[in-house]
């Protein structure tokens, strides 16, 4: 009979050994295409990639007519500075109800948090131009599977706009940043009415001026875009935190009021 205390040991033996595999497991890095997707998917994976690291997502819808790696090309030169993950499926442009698109989209994601740590409440989506209005739906839709939105030349108003449906939780909503490049007269104006209705039910809507569509590509504008998300998604996390937590303590008083009357 095995004494206990061997076979503690075996067990700790084993899950050093497993823990050693893991860091071990060799995953594609650099430009990555997911031959195994149904359609053409690519992966901006940083070289010095480690599972000891929990790493950003940021999902880059392409414009329509745009492939993956015209979505992925403008992340190129600050994801040299910055270790996060960004992927660019296709944008498949359905001519009618997008949820086929929406489910092949999520299925990516999953596996791809399951290839590489991903930090789940730093999973941000960013869409541009004809990719814009299908990721602000997409993040309508699916509040759960984001931390922040970016919007770039578009919004809520197109092609999906019948099917959005506001939620009214904050649990059920996101922050979302509206970018206007100059070069499109009357968009900024156009954004902020559209963004005053999703203001009305809660959501936090920021819409900017920003540059014409070359300044869009350079490295500063994408340092700018990426930290506006990360801290919009912070003080999100935390307003529900303490909402959340705001809704118990009055449920607390509720109850304990009930039972001293």
């Amino acid at each position: 009979m095995i004494k206990k205390s061997t076979l503690l040991l075996l067990l700790i033996g084993a899950g050093c050994a497993l823990a050693f595999a893991e860091e071990q497991a060799v995953v594609p890095t650099g430009l990555v295409k997911l031959e195994d997707a149904r359609y053409p998917v690519a992966l901006l994976v940083p070289e010095t990639y480690s599972v000891k690291q929990a790493y950003p997502l940021l999902v880059a819808i392409p414009s329509e007519g745009a492939s993956p790696e015209d979505a992925l090309a403008p992340w190129q030169s600050f994801t040299k500075r910055r270790s996060l993950i960004v992927l660019a499926p296709s944008n498949l442009r359905p001519e009618d109800l997008p949820t086929a698109m929406d489910a092949w989209i999520l299925k990516i994601m999953q596996e791809v948090t399951e290839r590489y740590k991903i930090d789940k409440h730093s999973i941000y989506l960013v869409g541009e131009g004809g990719g814009a209005h299908y990721a602000a739906y997409l993040a309508v839709q699916h509040p759960e599977a984001f931390s922040s939105v970016a919007l770039i030349g578009a919004a809520w108003k197109g092609r999906y706009g019948e099917l959005i449906r506001m939620k009214k939780h904050p649990s059920e909503q996101l922050p979302f940043l509206l970018y206007a490049p100059a070069d499109q007269p009357g968009l900024a104006e156009a954004l902020t009415e559209e963004a005053y209705a999703f203001e009305r039910k809660g959501y936090p809507v920021t819409v900017s001026q920003v540059g014409s569509a070359p300044e869009l590509l350079k490295v500063d504008f994408r340092k700018q875009l990426f930290e506006s998300l990360e801290a919009k998604s912070r003080d999100w996390r935390d307003f529900r935190e303490a909402h959340s937590k705001s809704l118990r303590e009055q449920v607390r008083a509720g109850v304990k009021e009930f039972f001293t009357v």
